[in-house]
């Protein structure tokens, strides 16, 4: 009895052990996909504006949403939010951006950079890290702009329209009954009701179909491989997928308790061993075994067990890849939440202070710590839009799915179709967040850009003429007279500064030198805004200087122009004399001219030296460091020492000027040196930087010195400085303009009576009444008080926000100002 029952035991353990090598690869896709949701976490973000329409002489006022994981929780990966307005054009008319403090920020932006004129405008809103995942993680929303006659939209093309064919699961397949969703759309990007049948070119009788919303519709039937299908709208032909010959079926049944889930594999699928998993914004929450056989094969996963939110269900091979997914949504009433907004009159009188109360609750009536935004406009100039994206669309649906949703707020209201057309929706516009393939494939899946905790410099030093990109050079960098910071290049040249905490315009100054010291070098510096959505559609960076394209070409050609420059300059003991000496030619040119003490010295400066005494001289050594750009990358004080009858003692830091004449005690007289016509010593020479300097002479000649008396015994040393501060940049140094954080702006609301004489005698003629960009609502709820204006009208409050525990909720009322 124990022999058998242990060769049972060994035979059971053999048959696991085979099941789990036939999975294994898909366990492991599985188990990659959960520790890419862990530390490649998504941001999801939603911008609550005052109001979705405006004049162009308004300010668009924006509270920001940034929350990421599976819980959507404020997010702490980013602290930089971009914000931009697009014109009609789809041209950026103003870009702002935001600090976020635990998900959190506010601000404006307003329509003055873009042209006077009506139409529809786009406001988008995205961090450096949600670029990463794809156009659904760039909030986006359509801004209506009016003047005195009404909204003005340029023309579409009517008689456009598009149909595409989605089959249930991903694919059609021979003998697999499936439902074969629909959605037609027309030029502007809107669904169409169309009717039409659906045809094959074996003859065989019709299928009529039909739109059910907004385009969308599905039709049931069960393609044969070798015939061709086509629909028929209109007397327009619509071309269907293909059909496969063997694959996979999956059909899901979104029951009110529970997902039904029938997978039929066909041919060589129905010997395979296959994983199903179900995963919502990252997080694995079911997960089976499917043994391929013929026929169906049916799981059931009950709805209380997953959380409210796009449900993606996908099936992988035992390869790991996925052969078939299907998107639902599931409304889970755990994390449902009620909103009270409690008006204190629903009447109000002109110029009168008023109140709300606000408090939410969870599923079971317990009262919930919140974070809002509230804001109250006049709702009888534009009709509102119950429908329009509000933040549970935003972070439940639209980052979910791809291209524009129509009224995304339909599905998460009261209407008795909400769910029926909510799952037309995902069978139609249901996408993955991540590619499967990729994540398959993991060397393909590329970050574009890191999380930003500040702002960066980011670029490249390159050397000289040469353009050559100079690795492990030291980049020094200060900001608002800070003392200098230290980053090092890359072995591309390229480096990069980050976490900086700049707020409206600030300027930074960078300073670099190759890693041997010497300091000809330049920079090549990168866009602040290379991270844009609009930038990541161009594969090679915009960088400011025209020249600098870094090509991987090019990149190779440089290093081994690097390596070249290294050998020479690792040959020489000082880095200065190697430079000087690639100069000598030009120095060779250096201009040496019969001239006038008047026009060589700029004798005004001089002022014990008369008009009088300004007489014809002899000849003078001259350095124009202004005409001789390579001047300025060295040494003032070697530069000097290159002039004729100059000689620098460095140890000693003494400068002396060949006269022929010698003193008592053999050695060189010290010289006169002036500076911008200022008496001055050797060790002042020393401290000089050569791109403050326009001309430096030395004078020797006894005809030259003549005019300077006895002080002129041991020469004459003139240095010219550049006039009204107007100092070169030196080589090596270059000052970086950046955008920081939105100084703050604050909405103006008079409250009449305490700040303001309620006899006041302009009119009070508001939109938007009041805004509160963040206001937080406590247990016991939080009032919220503000003051109506001269305009008689109905006003609507709407009230947005998120609970501590990461459940979007909005709520709306509305209320009269009378006479």
């Amino acid at each position: 009895m124990k022999s058998f029952l242990l060769s049972f035991l060994l035979v059971l353990l053999m048959v696991v052990q085979v099941k789990a090598q036939k999975t294994q690869k898909a366990v492991e896709f599985v188990q990659l996909f959960k520790s890419l949701q862990k530390d490649l976490p998504r941001e999801s973000i939603y911008l609550h504006t005052d109001r979705d329409w405006y004049y162009l002489s308004e300010r668009i006022w924006f509270s920001a949403y940034v929350v990421s994981g599976s819980y959507n929780m404020p997010s702490n990966i980013s602290k930089v939010l971009y914000v931009e307005l697009i014109k009609p054009n789809g041209r950026i008319a103003e870009r702002v951006s935001i600090e976020l403090t635990n998900g959190r920020g506010s601000g404006s932006i307003t329509f003055e950079k873009a042209d006077k004129k009506p139409g529809k405008f786009r406001i988008k809103a995205y961090t450096a890290w949600a670029t990463n995942f794809g156009e659904s993680y760039i909030f986006s929303k359509d801004i209506d702009v009016l003047n005195k006659n009404g909204l003005t939209l340029s023309e579409k093309d009517e008689d456009l329209l598009d149909i595409q064919f989605l089959p249930e699961g991903g694919h059609l397949i021979d003998g697999v009954t499936t439902r074969l969703a629909f959605k037609a759309i027309g030029a502007d990007g809107l669904g169409r009701n169309v009717s039409g049948v659906l045809n094959t070119d074996s003859g065989e009788g019709p299928i009529a179909f039909e739109t059910e919303y907004r385009g969308m519709g599905f039709i049931d039937f069960t393609p044969q491989k070798g015939i061709n299908y086509y629909a028929t709208v209109d007397g327009r032909q619509y071309a269907l997928p293909p059909v496969d010959s063997v694959g996979v079926g999956m059909r899901i049944n979104n029951f009110d308790e529970q997902y039904e889930i029938h997978i039929q594999p066909t041919g060589a699928y129905s010997n395979q061993t296959m994983l199903f998993f179900a995963q919502v914004r990252g997080e694995v929450y079911a997960a089976s075994v499917i043994h391929g056989k013929e026929g169906q094969e049916t799981l059931n996963i009950f709805k209380k067990d997953i959380p409210t939110g796009v449900v993606h269900f996908t099936l992988l091979n035992n390869e790991g890849y996925p052969i078939a997914e299907r998107l639902s949504f599931n409304k889970n009433e755990i994390d449902e939440v009620e909103t009270f907004l409690n008006l204190e009159d629903e009447t109000v009188s002109l110029r009168d202070r008023t109140g709300l109360d606000i408090q939410v609750v969870d599923n079971d009536g317990n009262p919930v710590v919140s974070t809002s935004s509230v804001t109250v406009f006049d709702d009888t100039i534009q009709p509102y839009n119950e429908f329009s994206t509000d933040i549970r669309s935003r972070l439940y649906l639209e980052t979910e799915l791809k291209g524009y949703i129509e009224d995304p707020g339909f599905y998460f209201s009261n209407s008795e179709n909400a769910d029926k057309y909510l799952e037309l929706l995902l069978l139609t516009q249901g996408w993955r967040a991540y590619d499967m393939e990729q994540i398959a494939e993991l060397e393909e899946l590329e970050l574009s850009a890191i999380p930003e905790q500040g702002f960066s410099i980011s670029g490249v030093v390159v050397k000289g003429a040469s353009r050559i990109p100079q690795r492990e050079a030291p980049v020094f960098y200060s900001t608002n007279g800070n003392e200098n910071k230290v980053v090092t290049t890359d072995e591309k040249g390229r480096f990069i500064i980050s976490d900086l905490h700049l707020v409206g315009g600030e300027e930074i100054t960078l300073r670099s030198n190759t890693s041997s010291g010497n300091s000809n070098v330049s920079f090549r510096i990168d866009d602040q805004f290379d991270h844009s959505y609009f930038r990541q559609k161009n594969t090679i960076p915009q960088i400011k200087n025209s020249d600098a394209m870094i090509q991987d070409e090019e990149i190779v050609l440089e290093e081994a122009l690097r390596k070249e420059s290294d050998r020479a300059e690792s040959a020489s003991e000082d880095a200065e004399q190697f430079v000087e000496s690639q100069m000598q030619l030009e120095l060779e040119e250096i201009t040496v001219s019969a001239t006038t003490l008047e026009e060589e010295v700029e004798l005004g400066k001089l002022d014990y030296i008369t008009e009088a005494t300004r007489t014809p001289m002899g000849r003078a050594g001259v350095l124009d460091f202004e005409k001789r750009e390579y001047l300025q990358v060295q040494r003032f004080i070697s530069a000097l020492d290159m002039l004729p009858g100059v000689h620098v003692d460095y140890a000693n830091r003494l400068v002396g000027v060949d006269t022929g004449v010698r003193s008592i005690n053999g050695g060189l007289s010290g010289p006169l040196i002036l500076i911008d016509g200022v008496k001055a010593g050797s060790l002042d020479l020393f401290s000089l930087n050569s791109y403050d300097v326009k001309t430096a002479k030395v004078l020797r000649s006894s005809v030259d010195l003549a005019i300077l008396g006895s002080e002129g015994a041991g020469g004459a040393i003139i240095v010219t400085l550049v006039k009204g501060g107007r100092a070169r940049k030196p080589k090596g140094v270059i000052t970086v303009e950046r955008e920081g954080y939105q100084l703050p702006t604050k909405f103006y609301s008079p409250k009449y009576g305490v700040t303001v004489p309620m006899d006041l005698e302009k009119q009070d003629n508001r939109i938007t009444l009041h805004w509160e960009p963040e206001f937080e609502i406590s247990e016991q709820g939080s009032k919220l008080l503000y003051w109506s204006n001269d305009i008689p009208s109905t006003y609507r409050i709407v009230v947005e926000g998120l609970t501590e525990t990461g459940i979007p909720f909005s709520q709306t009322a509305t209320f009269l100002v009378q006479k």
